[in-house]
């Protein structure tokens, strides 16, 4: 036995020895007999009066009634297939699982602290390893083996990989009225000699709470002198969840949904992990169109959508919970109502989205429902002359008179007002600033020069453009005091408005073209009354 500051390494013997036999295999009539058994290469380091010791090497099980074990690996650095045997029992190496033997191909020292272990020694071992036990005679038991998993929790260094082996997860075979078990090693596998019969296998990674695996269990059938296999996937790994503190608000463009966005791993915090974040991930297409128009944002400000509100863009975007694993979002929900979604969804260390979906994705929905009483924009003047009994207007800017209704359509379930349905939006014209009244389910259209076609269902929405109020026609009333007395009796159409159309009560202008005063802001227009990112 060699060690290496209590690093045991198994000497090998017959190196370039003829390779054992793939399957079982005996000699002459009750003499020896072979079979196959699972193998891998693992790393093993220690430090030791400031040096760090390491070494790589094959992990195999220990089988009972052993007289002898041999190995086969492909070396990358001699580019030769390299064969080796060892009497059983093989001395038990430190940091190997209790029922797991140590073959060492190489090893060394340095100073410490140890680097990060690869078991590939930098891609000349990447080929893995084969194992075989020698029984004196053929064995009257069965074995059940396995390897057990992790998919997204990868190993350090530069020669990360998905799929990384579980060390410690017992595993145990129940056939009602008897048990065995075994712990998986460094490498991942498990091996246990049983009884001929059937059973359940469990895994159980009792230092994870909770843990989950894929399968739960499996059920095989052992017939003497035979191997069964049973692989395990843990699911404890990497956890997603995100948290919305509201499900359902209102769609009065006011409100401010908080997202808390959590990863751990093993139940405790994942720091700096990469979330990917999906907007309605069902339909992606109808995130900027029909769906809600829900900014999100965190404390650098807007991270969804991209780009101006003429040429937003919904495209999935990552974030990285950084050094609490918690990362904190902020949507800023508009007045379009419908179902909104967000898609969470861990990324392993590929870069690839995790492949534990129930585990490493979480989607949540928040319902913008549509303010009610609720009101057309046919019946909107109408409407406006209602008011005269319950508000008094100060001022007919449109500014102010946008967040004047704004605030009465939110509040009309309480009040009786029937704005319910509408949106309120402040715009820029040759004139200086207009109101633009748009149905909210079919928020107005911006071209891509930020200004505001005519066309579409938006032709058909109304302006208030204080410039082009007729005195005159309106028997000397100003607009204010027309709105006071509830005597604003009709409004143009944006295409009227643009076209020059005369309208009773207003002066017709031609040329007029409407544009949105701060594209970046993401105000308005079916988009949150307020500041995008509170």
């Amino acid at each position: 036995m060699l060690a290496i500051a209590g690093i045991g390494l198994a000497c090998l013997t017959g190196l370039g020895a003829v390779r054992p036999s793939e399957a079982g295999a005996a000699g002459a009539a009750g003499g020896p007999y072979q079979m196959r058994i699972p193998a891998n290469f693992v790393a093993v380091s220690s430090v030791s009066d400031g040096r760090c010791y390491w070494g790589v090497g094959i992990e195999f099980p220990s089988v009972p009634k052993a007289t002898s074990y041999s190995v086969e690996y492909w070396d990358g650095y001699w580019g030769a297939l390299e064969s080796a045997s060892v009497a059983a029992p093989v001395a038990h190496t430190k940091g190997m699982t209790k029922g797991m033997n140590y073959f060492g191909v190489t090893g060394g020292g340095g100073p410490a602290p140890c680097g990060a272990d690869d078991p590939t020694e930098g891609g000349r071992f990447d080929k893995g390893a084969k194992a075989w036990v020698t029984f004196a005679h053929k064995p009257k038991n069965g074995f059940i083996e396995g390897i057990v998993t992790n998919r997204d929790d990868s190993g350090s260094g530069a020669h990360k990989k998905l799929d990384s082996p579980v060390q410690g997860v017992e595993v145990k075979a129940y056939d009602g009225h008897r048990h065995y078990t075994a712990v998986s090693g460094p490498g991942g596998i498990y091996f246990m000699e049983v009884a001929p019969g059937s059973y359940r296998v469990v895994p159980d990674d009792t230092s994870v709470k909770k843990s989950t695996f894929t399968p739960a269990s499996a059920a095989v059938h052992v017939k003497k002198n035979t191997k069964l296999t049973a692989d395990f996937r843990l699911n404890a790994g990497l956890k997603v969840v995100l948290d919305l503190s509201s499900s359902s608000v209102a769609a009065d463009g006011m409100h401010i949904v908080h997202a808390t966005l959590t990863t751990t791993k093993y139940g405790k915090p994942a720091r700096n992990e990469n979330v990917m974040l999906t907007i309605d991930p069902s339909d992606e297409s109808s995130a900027l169109t029909t769906a809600p128009k829900v900014a999100m944002c965190d404390i650098s400000g807007r991270k969804w959508p991209t780009g101006a509100m003429s040429d937003t863009v919904s495209v999935p975007l990552t974030v990285n919970t950084g050094a609490s694993g918690v990362e904190n979002l902020t949507l800023a929900v508009g007045t379009v109502p419908g179902r909104w979604s967000l898609e969470a969804w861990g990324m392993n260390e590929a870069g690839e989205l995790s492949s534990d979906a129930a585990a490493a994705s979480d989607t949540k929905t928040l319902d913008v429902t549509p303010l009610k009483p609720t009101t057309s924009l046919s019946d909107f003047t109408t409407e406006l002359k209602a008011l005269r009994s319950q508000v008094t207007f100060t001022s007919a800017d449109p500014s102010t008179l946008a967040s004047t209704l704004a605030g009465l359509a939110a509040s009309g379930h309480t009040t009786g007002v029937q704005l319910g349905g509408l949106v309120f939006s402040v715009a820029n014209s040759p004139h200086g600033t207009v109101l633009l009244v748009s149905a909210a389910a079919g928020a107005p259209r911006v071209a891509s020069d930020g200004t505001v076609p005519d066309t579409g269902a938006t032709a058909g929405d109304l302006v208030l453009d204080p410039a082009e109020w007729s005195t005159v026609q309106n028997g000397g009333l100003t607009l204010l005091q027309a709105l006071q007395a509830g005597e604003v009796n009709d409004l143009p159409t944006l295409k009227q408005w643009e076209d020059g159309t005369a309208v009773t009560g207003w002066n017709a202008s031609s040329g007029m073209t409407m544009s949105v005063p701060n594209q970046s802001a993401l105000q308005q227009f079916g988009w949150s009354y307020g500041s995008t990112c509170s």
